[in-house]
């Protein structure tokens, strides 16, 4: 495991010490502590003077006043949904539900462009402030025509690792997978050093998924490890004992790392499930249900027939299920997710998933 990662695992698991029912009941309030959410997504939080400053490298730095809704995002303004305040009872300083996602949400982080109709490569050149000729040399293309869906990179694929980075980070970074890295650069092992140049591989051209293209992947950038599908694999854990099959995808991610809403839509069901644990199932608007499972924890304030907006904080990740009420250390901490029809039938959600990963 890398070092960052597992500093964030101890602390997380140091910070989030008190039991799921006690934190329960400050629910009414909407609210998380701010030092404990955004540290458990890597991090770092400091009161300096009246301010409160949370930075994660050098291009992720937001800060928050006490009493305020302004809030200053990587030097640009950000207007948060309620201001911040201090909870006597937890004696921290507390945050809407509403905002995490938002302040924690990367700018700038996009290494491509998804074509779409109307656009030429000439103004996609302006928009990213480079030259059509910078394009087809990153996109390897002999003439400008470029058709819509398709993918280019607006930045060199160039990348110089930078001290401390892994095939992991650099996964992240640049919005690829591990193994697309290392087989375009004909690495033979895990290992980069400083000032090595990688080529990063362009993104494929997907197509917007049927439902919810406008949707948010439920866990920020970086916290959480490369993930791939698993729609239809056999599981082994049974309740009556016949087989079953996967109706999901599993993302793994450390305990406490924060889980928002893709859509909105209400709380259809929430509480335990043999099988997902602490388990959320949220119906939107077309008649269709999103499921998250395994939580360590709900969010403040969550109740069946509530409704929620999309990048709503809803829970946190962990390893709870395969088992009565309570149980957890079955498996490794990931996040479940599932898309059902409105006729309850599962559906695959890897290609939804794909798809917002890969959205600015």
């Amino acid at each position: 495991m890398h070092l960052r990662k597992m500093a964030v695992v101890l602390l997380a698991g140091t910070l989030f010490c008190t039991t799921f029912k006690s934190n329960q009941a400050n629910a009414a309030s909407n609210e998380v502590p701010i030092e404990k959410v955004f540290q458990s997504m890597g991090y770092k939080v400091e009161k300096i003077g009246g301010s409160i400053y949370i930075s994660r490298e050098k291009d992720d730095r937001i800060r928050l006043k006490p009493k305020s809704r302004s809030a200053v995002k990587n030097g640009k303004k950000f207007i948060l949904k309620k201001p911040i305040s201090y909870d006597k009872k937890l004696k921290k300083f507390v945050i809407s539900v509403y905002d995490v996602y938002w302040l924690a949400k990367e700018d700038n982080k996009e290494k491509h462009y998804r074509v779409e109709k109307g656009d030429t490569l000439s103004s996609i050149a302006k928009h990213f402030n480079t030259t059509t000729d910078n394009l087809k040399e990153w996109n390897n293309l002999k003439s400008n025509l470029i058709v819509p869906g398709q993918h280019l990179h607006i930045k060199d694929p160039v990348y110089i690792v930078q001290p401390g980075d892994s095939i992991w980070e650099i996964a992240h970074k640049t919005e690829n997978t591990m193994d697309d890295i290392i087989s375009l650069n004909d690495l033979t092992m895990q290992m980069v050093f400083p000032g090595q140049k990688l080529i990063l591989p362009l993104q494929p051209s997907l197509k917007p998924p049927n439902y919810f293209s406008t949707g948010v992947f439920p866990l920020a950038q970086e916290t959480y490890d490369p993930f791939a599908g698993g729609f239809g694999d056999g599981r082994s854990f049974s309740i009556d004992g016949k087989a079953r099959r996967h109706e999901g995808i599993d993302i793994m991610a450390t305990k406490w790392v924060p889980v928002f809403s893709a859509t909105e839509g209400v709380v259809d069901k929430i509480g335990w499930n043999t099988l997902g644990g602490y388990r959320v199932l949220i119906k939107a608007k077309n008649g269709m249900r999103l499921y998250y499972a395994h939580f360590m924890q709900y969010a403040p304030g969550l109740k069946k027939g509530q409704k929620v907006s999309k990048g709503q904080l809803i829970g946190f990740v962990g390893n709870t299920g395969y088992g009565k009420k309570g149980t957890n250390g079955k498996f490794l901490p990931h996040l479940h997710f599932g898309i059902y029809g409105a006729n309850g039938k599962a559906i695959d959600p890897y290609p939804y998933m794909q798809w917002w990963e890969i959205q600015p």
